[in-house]
Protein backbone atom coordinates (compact mmCIF):
# COMPACT_ATOMS: atom_id res chain seq x y z
CA UNK A 1 0.00 0.00 0.00
CA UNK A 2 1.40 3.56 -1.19
CA UNK A 3 2.55 5.37 2.36
CA UNK A 4 0.18 8.27 0.97
CA UNK A 5 -2.72 6.06 1.97
CA UNK A 6 -1.80 4.76 5.04
CA UNK A 7 -3.83 5.36 8.42
CA UNK A 8 -1.65 6.26 11.11
CA UNK A 9 -2.07 5.76 14.66
CA UNK A 10 -1.76 9.25 16.43
CA UNK A 11 -2.17 10.55 20.54
CA UNK A 12 -4.60 13.91 20.41
CA UNK A 13 -4.21 16.21 23.63
CA UNK A 14 -7.94 17.60 24.17
CA UNK A 15 -8.78 20.02 26.79
CA UNK A 16 -11.87 20.45 28.73
CA UNK A 17 -13.71 23.58 29.08
CA UNK A 18 -12.66 24.43 32.48
CA UNK A 19 -9.01 24.32 30.99
CA UNK A 20 -7.86 21.39 33.17
CA UNK A 21 -6.28 18.84 30.78
CA UNK A 22 -7.89 15.25 29.60
CA UNK A 23 -6.51 12.38 29.23
CA UNK A 24 -4.83 11.08 25.86
CA UNK A 25 -7.27 9.85 23.14
CA UNK A 26 -6.13 7.60 20.63
CA UNK A 27 -7.45 8.16 17.16
CA UNK A 28 -7.30 6.82 13.76
CA UNK A 29 -6.62 8.83 10.99
CA UNK A 30 -5.51 9.51 7.34
CA UNK A 31 -5.08 12.53 5.39
CA UNK A 32 -8.03 15.26 5.36
CA UNK A 33 -11.59 15.20 7.40
CA UNK A 34 -14.09 12.68 7.50
CA UNK A 35 -14.29 11.75 3.82
CA UNK A 36 -15.26 8.33 3.45
CA UNK A 37 -12.36 6.36 1.87
CA UNK A 38 -12.18 2.89 0.04
CA UNK A 39 -11.34 0.30 -2.46
CA UNK A 40 -14.08 0.37 -5.54
CA UNK A 41 -13.38 -1.98 -8.39
CA UNK A 42 -10.02 -1.67 -8.04
CA UNK A 43 -9.96 2.39 -7.68
CA UNK A 44 -8.83 3.56 -4.84
CA UNK A 45 -10.85 6.46 -3.38
CA UNK A 46 -10.00 9.52 -1.34
CA UNK A 47 -13.37 10.62 -1.10
CA UNK A 48 -17.35 10.07 -1.72
CA UNK A 49 -16.34 12.56 -4.37
CA UNK A 50 -13.83 10.44 -5.84
CA UNK A 51 -16.06 7.45 -5.45
CA UNK A 52 -19.15 9.30 -7.58
CA UNK A 53 -16.22 10.72 -10.62
CA UNK A 54 -15.18 7.07 -10.63
CA UNK A 55 -18.69 5.40 -10.90
CA UNK A 56 -19.69 7.95 -13.65
CA UNK A 57 -16.49 7.40 -15.84
CA UNK A 58 -16.80 3.28 -15.08
CA UNK A 59 -20.66 3.66 -16.23
CA UNK A 60 -19.93 6.11 -19.36
CA UNK A 61 -17.11 3.32 -20.19
CA UNK A 62 -14.16 6.06 -19.87
CA UNK A 63 -10.84 4.22 -19.62
CA UNK A 64 -9.53 5.70 -16.19
CA UNK A 65 -6.33 5.63 -14.01
CA UNK A 66 -5.46 6.77 -10.43
CA UNK A 67 -2.20 8.94 -10.77
CA UNK A 68 0.61 8.11 -9.29
CA UNK A 69 3.32 10.36 -10.56
CA UNK A 70 4.33 13.68 -8.82
CA UNK A 71 5.09 16.68 -9.68
CA UNK A 72 7.24 19.71 -7.98
CA UNK A 73 6.02 22.83 -6.83
CA UNK A 74 7.22 25.37 -4.22
CA UNK A 75 5.33 26.04 -0.91
CA UNK A 76 7.33 28.77 1.01
CA UNK A 77 10.85 28.03 -0.51
CA UNK A 78 10.28 24.31 -0.12
CA UNK A 79 9.81 21.94 -2.48
CA UNK A 80 6.59 20.05 -2.63
CA UNK A 81 5.19 17.51 -5.10
CA UNK A 82 1.13 17.62 -6.34
CA UNK A 83 -0.62 14.49 -7.11
CA UNK A 84 -3.23 14.93 -9.49
CA UNK A 85 -6.00 12.23 -8.71
CA UNK A 86 -6.48 11.21 -11.92
CA UNK A 87 -5.44 10.48 -15.51
CA UNK A 88 -8.17 10.45 -18.39
CA UNK A 89 -6.35 10.53 -21.74
CA UNK A 90 -3.02 11.81 -20.80
CA UNK A 91 -5.54 14.81 -19.08
CA UNK A 92 -5.40 14.83 -15.25
CA UNK A 93 -8.20 15.57 -12.95
CA UNK A 94 -7.94 16.68 -9.28
CA UNK A 95 -11.26 16.69 -7.41
CA UNK A 96 -10.84 19.43 -4.94
CA UNK A 97 -13.63 20.70 -2.45
CA UNK A 98 -11.31 23.19 -0.67
CA UNK A 99 -8.94 25.70 -2.55
CA UNK A 100 -6.71 27.09 -0.08
CA UNK A 101 -3.50 29.18 -1.14
CA UNK A 102 -1.37 25.59 -1.07
CA UNK A 103 -3.90 24.23 -3.28
CA UNK A 104 -3.92 27.41 -5.62
CA UNK A 105 -0.20 27.33 -5.96
CA UNK A 106 -0.05 23.14 -7.41
CA UNK A 107 -2.02 24.26 -9.66
CA UNK A 108 -0.91 27.20 -11.13
CA UNK A 109 2.86 25.37 -10.95
CA UNK A 110 1.49 22.83 -12.97
CA UNK A 111 2.11 22.48 -16.75
CA UNK A 112 0.15 19.79 -17.89
CA UNK A 113 -3.31 19.33 -18.79
CA UNK A 114 -5.26 19.47 -15.50
CA UNK A 115 -9.24 19.71 -15.24
CA UNK A 116 -10.06 20.69 -11.06
CA UNK A 117 -13.50 19.76 -10.35
CA UNK A 118 -14.25 22.03 -7.34
CA UNK A 119 -18.04 21.60 -5.54
CA UNK A 120 -19.98 22.59 -8.61
CA UNK A 121 -18.01 20.59 -11.14
CA UNK A 122 -18.25 17.74 -9.34
CA UNK A 123 -22.43 17.91 -8.68
CA UNK A 124 -23.08 16.29 -11.88
CA UNK A 125 -21.16 13.46 -10.86
CA UNK A 126 -22.61 13.27 -7.58
CA UNK A 127 -26.14 13.60 -8.83
CA UNK A 128 -25.52 10.67 -11.13
CA UNK A 129 -24.21 8.28 -8.22
CA UNK A 130 -26.74 9.48 -5.94
CA UNK A 131 -29.60 8.77 -8.88
CA UNK A 132 -27.85 5.32 -9.90
CA UNK A 133 -26.62 3.90 -6.53
CA UNK A 134 -28.64 5.24 -3.88
CA UNK A 135 -28.38 8.47 -1.18
CA UNK A 136 -25.89 6.24 0.28
CA UNK A 137 -23.37 5.56 -2.52
CA UNK A 138 -20.45 5.46 -0.87
CA UNK A 139 -21.69 2.13 0.95
CA UNK A 140 -20.54 0.24 -2.40
CA UNK A 141 -16.84 0.34 -1.57
CA UNK A 142 -15.70 -3.06 -1.60
CA UNK A 143 -13.92 -3.32 1.43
Amino acid sequence: MNSRYKKKKVKRKTTSTSGKKKSYKKKWFSKGGKARRGMYKGYWCDSSWELAFIMWCLDHDITIERNTKGFPYIWYKKKHYFFPDFVIDGKYYEIKGVMDGKNKRKIASFEEPLKVLDKVGIQKYLDYAVKNYGSSFWNKYDN
